[in-house]
């Protein structure tokens, strides 16, 4: 079923320039609230600012027309332990992967990173673009602890570009930082896209 959706998706609404991102990440780690501040951002709506962020049930998507030269589709899934086993089939379409990690829950980062290193032995990011995003990171040393915890041993560096952006508490600091973390996945994505060709 969801690869009749994606491939009608493609067929009938995809542009020839655009890339479809994943973001995925525990309950309660931020990605909705990372999501609507992208829509945000990109779509230049609003001053930046946003209400209560409502927890994503199942999927919530968006497109967003950026001043990078491609269009992004964000698809923001679910992070309840049900929706956990639907990551593998959406990272296989996607062109690159958002995974959100709550820096200040130790026990949801150990499942996190469990399941994203899960995702990276079974092949299932191959080539994809990777963006860890440190979210509710109080300070930079706590970021780069969290960056090195999940980047110095991981195996994704073996078989994707990865890269690493924290997003401090005051979402009022995000606008230049979702800006360069889009630009380096359009980066990444029309560079995957070349070598595929």
């Amino acid at each position: 079923m969801f690869s009749l959706v994606t491939g009608l998706f493609d067929e009938f609404y995809r542009e020839p320039d655009e890339f479809k991102i994943l973001i995925l990440g525990m309950e309660g780690c931020g990605k909705t609230t990372i999501f609507e501040a992208i829509k945000i951002e990109l779509n230049h709506r609003g001053n930046g600012a946003f209400g209560a962020v409502q927890p994503t049930a199942g999927l919530n998507l968006s497109r967003c027309r950026g001043d990078f030269g491609s269009n992004l589709v964000f698809w923001d899934v679910g992070g309840r332990r049900a929706l956990i086993p639907m990551w593998k089939k959406y990272a296989k379409e996607a062109d690159a992967v958002m995974f959100i990690i709550d820096c200040t829950n130790q026990d949801t980062q150990r499942h996190s990173r469990a399941i994203f290193e899960d995702l990276v032995t079974q092949d299932v990011l191959a080539g994809v673009p990777c963006m860890l995003i440190g979210n509710k990171c109080s300070d930079v040393n706590m970021a780069t602890a969290v960056a090195t915890d999940w980047i110095g041993p991981s195996p994704i560096q073996k078989v994707a570009p990865v890269s690493f952006l924290y997003l401090p508490p005051d979402h009022g600091q995000w606008g230049h930082l979702i800006r360069g973390m889009c630009r380096w996945l359009v980066t990444q994505c029309a560079m995957a896209k070349a070598t595929n060709l």
